[in-house]
């Protein structure tokens, strides 16, 4: 009790630094109607100032995750109902069994995903394949307003406190089809230049992630294959990107105010009624005793080490907490080379950047934003698309409405297949 009254005093006290610039700005946001009728969205503030004054740091946004349905991707990117590329946590591997091992190992031979871009297109092939012609949409999708990545609910989370000028940023387009709103994922400028300009020691970095993966886990739970993964096998085996394990979850969102009939949502009026979310996530591994999922990640030298790893924590939580992971599964290195393998608690990240962060802040963003996207869209024509686009240092949103008749621009930020929009929903 103690640590979470400290907690709020923290956000507080951060509010009051801002309150008197913000004053004026709220009082504005508060009074604009959400969709001009003449033109596009205002902009949507992301400082954590603007949502931390009146959080309820025990109130869960966010209820328990639900998983739905499971596919898997083979090397081709081939959808296939059911889990046959799930892989499971090798126990053996635990402590410093592994140490020694080189993450870049075989970088020579690893296989990426190829750069075209798939938005959301295997989230709507699940869906399709869940349903027969002249099916309810809604009901197809467990009634949920909102289908996208997880990993756009995690970058569009963070955004209260990702400002960094050396961050990329975050694109999205939206549309609404059928009473459902659809997210995809676009790349920022600065995403680009980033991905273009990585050195060596970079690519080998991102590649040692997915190599530690592979050395943890196995797709058997035969002792024989955790015993031979357990060699060097293993190690010599090419990383393929393209084979993935994917998760389809549903959840309910709802707002994180202490007094939810006090209004304070951008824009204007009471606060919005929950929002059911619908979202797909690729599952690193499962735990062989308890069948739950698990999240693998690397750190440098130790857990907490480095003056970036209070924003890497809160990726990790948000990650995690969206699809109900207790535990995950952390490779210690220095220059790639591993030296432990560890358990870490979940619920022990909001502690470690309780000074720099706020879960609750981030959910409370997510829920206003969403609500925000989807009143511009129920203004707009049937068909139209809004972006949303933040830059690397901004603190806020910008968007743009691409009207059903602009072709070109639809084409650019398309979010929904002609396979999907003509499959007679109703």
């Amino acid at each position: 009790m103690l640590q979470q009254q400290q907690h709020k005093q923290q956000e507080v006290k951060r509010a009051k630094i801002h309150h008197h610039q913000q004053q004026q700005h709220q009082q504005n946001d508060d009074e604009r109607t959400p969709v001009p009728p003449n033109g596009p969205p205002g902009p949507f503030s992301t400082d954590p100032a603007h949502f931390a004054q009146r959080i309820d740091p025990n109130k869960l946004a966010l209820s328990r995750p639900c998983c739905i349905g499971e596919f898997s991707l083979d090397r081709t990117r081939r959808q296939q109902l059911g889990r046959s590329r799930v892989r499971y946590f090798n126990e053996r591997t635990l402590g410093r069994k592994l140490r020694g091992a080189n993450l870049a190992e075989n970088f020579h031979t690893f296989v990426p995903k190829g750069d075209e871009a798939e938005g959301i297109e295997q989230l709507l092939h699940w869906i399709m394949a869940m349903s027969a012609p002249n099916s309810a949409l809604r009901k197809t999708v467990h009634e949920c307003d909102f289908v996208l990545w997880r990993g756009t609910i995690t970058r569009l989370s963070i955004s209260p406190y990702d400002s960094n000028a050396f961050g990329v940023g975050v694109k999205i387009a939206c549309t609404k089809h059928k009473g459902v709103y659809f997210v995809s994922e676009f790349d920022t400028e600065a995403k680009q230049r980033s991905e273009n300009n990585r050195n060596d020691f970079q690519r080998r970095t991102c590649y040692g992630g997915f190599k530690f993966e592979q050395l943890v886990t196995v797709d058997d739970l035969a002792p024989a294959a955790q015993q031979q993964h357990h060699g060097t096998a293993s190690v010599a085996e090419p990383v393929d990107q393209n084979n993935e394990f994917v998760g389809i979850f549903k959840a309910t969102l709802s707002s994180s105010l202490a007094n939810d009939g006090g209004g304070g949502d951008q824009s204007g009026g009471a606060v919005p009624s929950p929002l059911r979310l619908l979202y797909g996530a690729e599952i690193d591994c499962i735990s062989p005793l308890y069948g739950e999922f698990m999240e693998i990640k690397t750190q440098y030298k130790a857990i907490g080490q480095g003056k970036g790893f209070v924003h890497k924590a809160l990726k990790w939580w948000i990650q995690s907490y969206l699809i109900g992971i207790k535990q995950m599964i952390i490779g210690t290195h220095e220059n790639l080379i591993l030296g432990r393998v560890e358990l870490f608690p979940v619920d022990s990240l909001p502690k470690l950047g309780s000074s720099c962060w706020s879960g609750p802040v981030c959910l409370q963003f997510l829920f206003q934003f969403l609500h925000y996207i989807r009143r511009c869209l129920d203004a707009s024509p049937e068909g139209a698309i809004l972006v949303a686009e933040r830059q690397p240092n901004a603190r806020e949103f910008k968007f743009w409405l691409i009207g059903p008749d602009e072709a070109d621009a639809q084409r650019e930020h398309r979010v929904l297949s002609d396979a999907f929009k003509n499959y007679l929903w109703r």
